[in-house]
């Protein structure tokens, strides 16, 4: 016969999880893995070479840190980067310690839109386009 109530055949595991899930949800978060962004928009477009065009919209959790680091969508590949803040002027960056990843050097910067092309987003394994229309060979008339 199948208990109506579960837990009391299950008290002996559920206080012992329930201070595990307690002492994991206590655990602090390291400095590695705090970010000093949050994500406001994501746009991709991929085109038929199979290169991606990324924007990437944060908003910078303090504005008055030195150097925050943005890590970017795709590998090592990044072409044609351009930092903006909201009023479109250039932002001062470098590139952090991966290839995806950068460092801005601009601080009382609230909001920046990120924009850059990589080949790294796509499979372009028999990749084939097609276009809408065909042109047919006709023969000539004498």
């Amino acid at each position: 016969m199948i208990s109506t109530y579960p837990w009391r055949d299950g008290t002996r595991f559920f206080i012992p999880g329930m201070l595990l899930i307690a002492a994991i949800a206590n655990i602090p978060i390291s400095e590695g893995q705090k970010q000093d962004y949050a994500s406001e928009s994501l746009f991709m477009a991929v085109f038929a070479n199979g290169d991606t065009l990324v924007e990437y919209d944060v908003s910078i959790n303090d504005p008055l840190a030195k150097d925050i680091r943005i890590k970017l969508f795709g590998g090592a590949h990044i072409n044609d980067l351009i930092v903006v803040d909201n009023e479109d002027k250039l932002v001062d960056y470098e590139i952090g310690s991966s290839s995806n990843e950068i460092v801005l050097n601009t601080p009382g910067v609230p909001n920046v839109r990120i924009s850059y092309s990589t080949p790294d987003l796509a499979n372009r394994t028999g990749f084939r386009a097609y276009g809408l229309f065909r042109s047919i060979l006709l023969p000539a008339f004498r």
